[in-house]
């Protein structure tokens, strides 16, 4: 796995006065796990009056044994020199566990 990613995991529990989850607190769980990061073909384009958004596909690998739920999030990618390949936080859509790796789909935001 060519890439670097940190890990972070929802660490706050209980509820507020109201009865209500209290807001997340993320925390890092790994701050250099091995990945595979790449961006896939454009999915669509949504044009509105004012501004338009490409979206794009964004994948990832694991090995086997890494420890990532859809809870988690992934907070920047590194290549290996630590160039950043993403700036930011992405969301977790889906952990699909395959024969020889994890592979993820990511959501996130960039403008």
């Amino acid at each position: 796995m060519t890439h670097r990613c940190e890990i972070q995991r929802n660490t706050a529990a209980g509820t507020d006065a109201e009865g209500n989850p209290v807001a997340p607190t993320f925390t890092t769980l790994v701050a250099s796990q091995p990945c595979r990061f790449w961006h896939g073909s454009p999915d669509r384009e949504v044009i509105d009056d004012d501004r338009s958004v490409v979206v794009e596909q964004l994948r990832m690998f694991m090995p086997l044994n890494a420890d990532i739920t859809e809870a988690d999030q992934i907070d920047g990618v590194k290549d290996r020199a630590a160039v950043d390949l993403h700036v930011g936080v992405l969301n977790i859509r889906s952990v699909v566990r395959r024969p020889s790796h994890l592979e993820l789909e990511l959501q996130g935001a960039s403008a």
